[in-house]
């Protein structure tokens, strides 16, 4: 991951069996695949829960949305068929995203912050 990729995914600190990130900036659909490729790499065997912050980051195009969001489902549920993704603080666009892809039945959405 470029420098500029490092910069827009924040890592925060969560419980066992939980990865907790945000994303800041502009995504395009390249730095969706190394955002997803990343925090796919923080997913392990013990992984219940996947939350991604996406309140800082800009509304996401349907191909970043569904680079970034298929990625990370299916890095949590191949370790875990029954995890869970929550994408949280996402915009209109980006839900609408979401429910275009049917990603809105498999990708829980939250108002709150992480």
């Amino acid at each position: 991951m470029t420098y500029q990729g490092r910069r827009m995914l924040h890592l925060h600190p969560a419980d066992p069996g939980q990865v907790r990130a945000s994303i800041h900036g502009v995504v395009d659909a390249d730095a969706a695949q190394n955002i997803a490729d990343t925090v796919a790499g923080l997913v392990a065997a013990d992984t219940r829960e996947v939350h991604l912050d996406v309140d800082q980051a800009n509304a996401l195009s349907a191909a970043a949305a569904a680079i970034l969001l298929f990625a990370l489902l299916r890095a949590a549920r191949t370790r875990d068929p029954a995890a869970a993704v929550t994408v949280h603080r996402a915009d209109s666009r980006t839900r609408a995203h979401m429910r275009e892809l049917g990603l809105d039945r498999l990708i829980a959405h939250s108002d709150h912050p992480l």
